[in-house]
């Protein structure tokens, strides 16, 4: 599947995930995250289930780079907790000339790390989701 079809079958997309751990095979092009999806709803009265999250593993397969930007050394980039994530596409190289051109199979996102007022950014073919 693609970002936007992952994104889409999710009732908030990323929004808000907490991730936890990322693995990145550069042998297969395979990252995988491990992540606290917000599965909540804000018009939920209830705040533990306004505020309900799912675990679940987001893998990504045939990546042609995974870049992450250095903490904003402002912030509190060395407190022990979860990157907490926003997430979107980026329309191509000449919104952010420093990654190489891809050819229309890839899809590229973009996470913003809130925690760390920086960026994620990828190019892959597929995404794919696991509940745990």
């Amino acid at each position: 599947m693609n970002y936007k079809e992952l994104n889409n079958s999710l009732p908030n997309g990323l929004h808000d995930t907490d991730v936890t751990n990322i693995d990145i095979d550069y042998v297969n092009h395979v990252v995988t995250l491990t992540v606290n999806i917000w599965i909540g709803s804000m018009g939920e009265t209830d705040l533990t289930k306004r505020e309900e999250r799912k675990q679940a593993e987001i893998i990504i397969r045939n990546f042609q780079y995974f870049v992450i930007d250095p903490p904003d050394p402002k912030y509190p980039y060395s407190e022990s907790k979860p990157l907490w994530i926003d997430s979107g596409e980026f329309a191509d190289s000449r919104t952010k000339p420093r990654f190489p051109r891809t050819s229309s199979k890839y899809f590229r996102v973009s996470f913003f790390v809130n925690n760390w007022n920086s960026f994620i950014y990828f190019a892959a073919e597929d995404i794919e989701i696991k509940w745990k």
